[in-house]
C-alpha cells in the first residue's frame, strides 16, 4: 500500500492547506464520512505495478474520446470524435432535414437500452 493510501485508510482526513496557504478545517462529521468511504473502498493492490487498467473492478470510468457537435457552413450538424492520432478525427454529417429524426432515433435507442 502506498504511503498516501495508508494515511487515508488509517484515520480521518487531515485539514487541507489551500493554495493561498490558508487551512481548510474538515468537520468531525466530514472526516468520519470520508473515512467511512475509504474504509468501504476496495483494497488497493499491494504494488502499483499490480494494477491493471483493463481488468481491475475498481475502475469507475473507462476512457472516452472527446466528442464535439457543431454546424458547418451548410447548416449540417457535425458530430466529431477525437481520433487516436492527430488528423484522424471521425466525422458524422447530418443534414438539417434529417437532424430531428436522427436525434429522436438516438434517444429512442438509449431509452430502450
Amino acid at each position: 500500500m502506498l504511503a498516501k493510501e495508508k494515511a487515508r485508510a488509517n484515520g480521518p482526513i487531515p485539514n487541507a492547506v489551500l493554495a493561498d496557504g490558508a487551512e481548510s478545517k474538515a468537520s468531525e462529521s466530514e472526516s468520519q464520512v470520508a473515512g467511512d468511504l475509504f474504509a468501504k473502498a476496495k483494497t488497493a493492490p499491494l504494488e502499483e505495478d499490480e494494477f491493471d487498467w483493463n481488468t481491475d473492478d475498481s475502475i469507475i470510468l473507462k476512457e472516452q474520446r472527446a466528442a464535439a457537435a457543431y454546424r458547418n457552413g451548410l447548416g449540417e450538424l457535425i458530430i466529431r470524435q477525437r481520433g487516436p492520432w492527430p488528423d484522424e478525427d471521425t466525422f458524422l454529417y447530418i443534414s438539417p432535414e434529417n437532424e430531428v429524426a436522427f436525434l429522436e432515433g438516438l434517444a429512442k435507442r438509449h431509452r430502450e437500452g
